[in-house]
């Protein structure tokens, strides 16, 4: 009873809603594409890989929180991979507009989503632990 007495009243103070914020719903934070000005095609891809991989590493704990219970998103660690998804999918865009800036070649979001599994036609490895096929 007294965990169901800390949660109604930690819903009444913070609002129930919005708790753990869903990764869909999280906005990229601006990043300058003056960061990524002496990067060449192979670096932009290579960049983009790794922070593609970093992105889905944060993203399954933070769809969890917001699927499964809010309190998660009370703790400070929640905060941080929220922080650091917002950045990493701000730096993805940016990277992504350098490369067609420069016309170089780098792998879509369906193409990094079928490379580690993710597009629903096999089962989903975790990015990080899984070198890029290809």
């Amino acid at each position: 009873m007294k965990i169901i007495s800390l949660i109604a009243t930690s819903c009444a103070l913070v609002g129930c809603t919005g708790l753990a914020e869903h990764p869909k719903s999280i906005q990229p934070t601006m990043i300058s594409p003056s960061e990524y000005a002496n990067y060449s095609c192979d670096a932009l891809n290579a960049s983009q890989s790794a922070a593609w991989r970093r992105k889905e590493d944060i993203r399954i704990p933070l769809k969890s929180a917001a699927e499964d219970f809010g309190l998660p998103a009370l703790t400070d660690e929640h905060a941080d991979q929220k922080h650091e998804f917002s950045e990493l999918l701000g730096r993805l865009q940016t990277m992504q507009m350098v490369a067609f800036q420069r016309g170089c070649e780098i792998d879509t979001v369906e193409d990094l989503k079928r490379a580690y599994g993710l597009d629903g036609i096999e089962r989903p490895r975790w990015p990080s632990q899984n070198p890029k096929v290809g």
